[in-house]
């Protein structure tokens, strides 16, 4: 993702999961970036709204809140020429979506991380059992 410091990722993920907290806090703690959370819990009208008035330059999320972001009525409100990075997780991403986000949220360094998650989780699991 290269981050720097005058990076500011929107992590809507929630911070229980290990997507939101690792891929998402750690990341971005890590490079002395600025952590953007929109609200508690997943609203895309938010997200979008902080994306623009941030000048966020990564998102996370899984597919359905990419195409919830995408298909929301306020979506031509905001502005989301900032954006440049991010991280899709949980499921594959169709090549319709990617184009959509591609072209819409100008996300092309968007890493798909395809059941990388659950692999880590594994790979912690058999590793703390094997001890």
């Amino acid at each position: 993702m290269s981050l720097t410091p005058s990076d500011k990722i929107c992590i809507p993920p929630p911070l229980f999961h290990c997507f939101g907290l690792v891929l998402g806090n750690l990341a971005v703690f890590t490079h002395g970036a600025t952590a953007v959370y929109a609200s508690e819990t997943f609203n895309p009208g938010k997200v979008l709204k902080v994306i623009s008035e941030e000048k966020c330059t990564g998102l996370h999320g899984v597919p359905t809140m990419f195409v919830a972001e995408l298909d929301h009525e306020d979506f031509h409100k905001y502005d989301y020429s900032s954006l440049r990075t991010g991280i899709t997780a949980g499921s594959s991403v169709p090549a319709h979506l990617m184009e959509r986000i591609h072209k819409k949220l100008h996300l092309t360094g968007l890493f798909v991380m395809v059941h990388f998650l659950s692999q880590l989780y594994f790979q912690s699991v058999v590793r703390f059992v094997c001890r």
